[in-house]
């Protein structure tokens, strides 16, 4: 239910930050700087919107994320996309979560949202952040991304959607789901810009862009873009 708060109460409460979760106080920060230049530093279950180009670097990005997450609490990456399986793998190992506490990462192989919903109200799971691979593939709705955060306000959301038309989340419900977050990220050829809450925002190279031209066909030359480069496997 909603309630009424006096300003001068509102200026004089203090708003815990990943800074403040225990695992980050022990340590003396929450995230590494490069990410807090990112992102800002955000609060404690903060929301983030995640979209771009087909294979421009969106899942490669928010792993990356989610490996310096996974030091703070469990991370729980919802692969509705993928799943399990060889594509995921590379992205994982490009992307060295190896090097994560046992435990602290885990991948839901294709969720449905009940089963998600399961999992991370779990109280011995102590889920701290979620992500959710992708918008569209979960056919997520508006509705439901407000259960989300009113039902686990203690858990950070982390949204990946495709991208529509001018650079805009697809769909009427990942449009609408982009003013209700805390972070914006648009993820183009491999390079990561946020709009944040939480503070400064520096692009963030989440993969190296190499700009790739095709074999000529007779007198055109036909130029393809686009391509990223993964480590050798």
């Amino acid at each position: 239910m909603g309630k009424s708060i006096g300003v001068h109460q509102i200026l004089g409460n203090v708003y815990s930050t990943l800074n403040d979760l225990p695992s980050a106080k022990a340590s003396g920060r929450a995230l590494p700087e490069a990410w807090e230049n990112a992102i800002g530093l955000p609060e404690i279950g903060f929301r983030m919107l995640v979209w771009g180009p087909s294979g421009n670097g969106k899942t490669t990005f928010v792993v990356q994320l989610c490996k310096a997450l996974s030091e703070l609490g469990r991370v729980y990456y919802n692969s509705t996309e993928q799943g399990e399986g060889r594509s995921i793998q590379k992205v994982l190992q490009q992307c060295e979560v190896g090097a994560c506490k046992p435990g602290s990462f885990v991948l839901g192989d294709r969720d449905t949202y009940e089963e998600m919903v399961a999992k991370i109200g779990k109280p011995r799971q102590k889920t701290r952040f979620v992500v959710i691979d992708s918008v569209q593939y979960l056919k997520l709705r508006m509705e439901q991304y407000q259960h989300l955060v009113e039902a686990f306000p203690h858990i950070a959301f982390i949204l990946i959607s495709w991208e529509g038309t001018n650079k805009e989340p697809l769909g009427a419900h990942a449009r609408g789901i982009r003013y209700m977050v805390d972070i914006k990220t648009y993820v183009s050829k491999g390079v990561a810009r946020s709009d944040s809450r939480f503070g400064a925002t520096v692009p963030y190279q989440a993969l190296p862009w190499v700009e790739k031209e095709a074999p000529k066909v007779g007198k055109v030359g036909v130029s393809e873009t686009g391509q990223l480069r993964l480590l050798d496997a």
